[in-house]
C-alpha cells in the first residue's frame, strides 16, 4: 500500500496535499492530533445463513453487432464504437453483463498522461467475454473469518489503525454485506481487514487449495462492490498481494483503489509495487478523479490482470470503476502469471485538517475473480 508516485500530474500533487499524501503500510503518520469524537460500534449482528442458491449455467456469448451497425460514442478526442452488452448483471451467477470490445482501437504507444496512459480512453468498457467466475464471496449469512476461505487480521497494522481479530467489533454482517467498522476504544483506533488466505499461507508458504483452503488466482479479473464511508480520515482499500517467498520476503502488490474519504473525496488512487527484503521497487502509481466515489453509494472497483491491455506494446494492468476504465499501469510479465489473493480493509489516517470521524464503516457486497476459459 506504499505510494512512490512517478510522473503524476499537478492535479495529483494538489489532491494528495489535501489528505497528507501516501505512507507506508507498515508505519503510521507522525504526530496525530487528538480525536474528539469517540463512539462504540454496534455489536455484531446475528444473521441466519441464506439457503444455498441453485447453480446457474455459464452464459453463452451472443454475437456482437458489427462495427457498421454499432453507433459511436465520444471518449475525449476519440470516437469509440458503442460495445454490445450481453446478459443481465448478476455477479455471482456467472451471467454478468458482458461486453465485446474487439472493435475498439487498442492503446499501442505512449501519448501523454500518467505513466504513458492516454486519458482519451477514460470510460473504455470492461470486457468479460471468454472468462468464467472462478470465485465469488457474497457474504450471504454470517461468513467465517477464520477460514477456510476468508481470514481476518492476516496483514500487519498500518495507518493509525490496529486491525481486530475475527469475532471483534471491527467486523459485522447485515443484509448480505460484510461491514468493516473503524472505531476507538481504550486501546486506540481499531478497525477490520479481511483477506483470502491465512497468515501461514501468505507468509510461510503453507499450501493453498483455491476454493477449498484459501483462495488465489493468476491472470484473473478481480472486482469488489463496496460503499465507501462518507467520513474524515478514511483509508479504505481493495488490493491484491502474491504470497510471500519466505527466502527473501518478496511479493507483488496491486492496489485497485485506496480511498481517503472527505479529505480527498474525488481521488481514485491505484498502484503497483514489487517487494523484496522489506523494500519496494518497480513502483507505478495512478490517480484519477470521480465525483461518484464520495457520493455514499455502491460502486464496483476492478483490477484486470489478464494482460490483454497494452502500453507501448507491453502488457498493462487496467483499473476499472463501475465497469469503465480509469487507468492503466505498466507491469512486468510476472504480474500476469503469479497467483494473487485479495484484501479489503478500512484503516484510518490523519488528513491535513487533523479531523477523523469515529465510528465509520466500509460495506462490502461481493468480491469476485473471473478467470479466462
Amino acid at each position: 500500500m506504499t505510494y512512490h508516485r512517478a510522473a503524476l500530474s499537478s492535479l495529483l500533487l494538489s489532491s494528495l496535499a489535501a489528505c497528507g499524501g501516501g505512507q507506508s503500510s507498515g508505519s503510521p503518520t507522525g504526530t496525530v492530533a487528538p480525536v474528539t469524537v469517540v463512539a462504540t460500534p454496534s455489536p455484531t449482528a446475528t444473521i441466519t445463513p441464506a439457503p444455498t442458491p441453485t447453480p446457474t449455467p455459464e452464459p453463452t456469448a451472443v454475437p456482437a453487432s458489427s462495427p457498421a451497425e454499432a453507433p459511436t460514442q465520444s471518449s475525449g478526442s476519440l470516437a469509440l464504437p458503442s460495445p454490445a452488452e450481453i446478459g443481465a448483471v448478476s455477479p455471482c451467477s456467472g451471467n454478468y453483463a458482458q461486453t465485446d470490445t474487439s472493435s475498439l482501437p487498442e492503446i499501442t504507444t505512449k501519448s501523454g498522461g500518467v505513466n504513458g496512459w492516454d486519458e482519451r480512453y477514460v470510460g473504455r468498457p470492461l470486457s468479460l467475454l471468454n472468462v468464467k467466475i472462478d470465485h465469488c464471496e457474497r457474504f450471504d449469512g454470517t461468513v467465517s473469518l477464520t477460514g477456510p476461505m476468508l481470514f481476518a487480521r492476516g496483514h500487519s497494522d498500518f495507518g493509525m489503525t490496529k486491525f481486530d481479530a475475527a469475532g471483534s467489533a471491527g467486523y459485522s454482517f447485515a443484509n448480505g454485506k460484510l461491514i468493516l467498522n473503524a472505531y476507538k476504544d481504550a486501546s486506540g483506533a481499531r478497525s477490520g481487514l479481511v483477506q483470502s488466505v491465512s497468515s501461514t499461507q501468505a507468509y510461510q508458504a503453507a499450501m493453498i487449495q483455491p476454493n477449498q483452503a484459501g483462495y488465489t488466482c493468476a491472470g484473473c479479473y478481480w472486482e469488489a462492490r463496496m460503499k465507501m464511508p462518507t467520513a474524515w480520515g478514511t483509508w479504505a482499500a481493495f488490493w491484491l498481494l502474491s504470497p510471500d517467498d519466505p527466502k527473501n520476503r518478496g511479493h507483488l502488490e496491486v492496489d485497485g483503489i485506496e480511498y481517503y474519504g472527505l479529505g480527498n473525496k474525488r481521488g481514485h488512487h491505484h498502484a503497483v509495487h514489487r517487494w523484496a527484503g522489506g523494500k519496494s521497487s518497480g513502483n507505478y502509481s495512478g490517480y484519477s478523479l470521480s465525483d461518484a466515489i464520495g457520493d455514499g453509494d455502491w460502486h464496483t472497483y476492478g483490477i484486470d490482470l489478464r494482460g490483454n491491455a497494452k502500453i507501448d506494446g507491453k502488457p498493462a494492468i487496467v483499473i476499472y470503476m463501475d465497469g469503465k476504465e480509469v487507468d492503466r499501469l505498466v507491469a512486468d510479465a510476472d504480474y500476469f502469471t503469479s497467483p494473487f489473493y485479495y484484501l479489503v480493509n478500512l484503516a484510518t489516517k490523519t488528513p491535513k485538517t487533523g479531523e477523523i470521524t469515529y465510528p465509520q464503516s466500509l460495506e462490502v457486497d461481493y468480491i469476485t475473480a473471473w478467470k479466462p476459459r
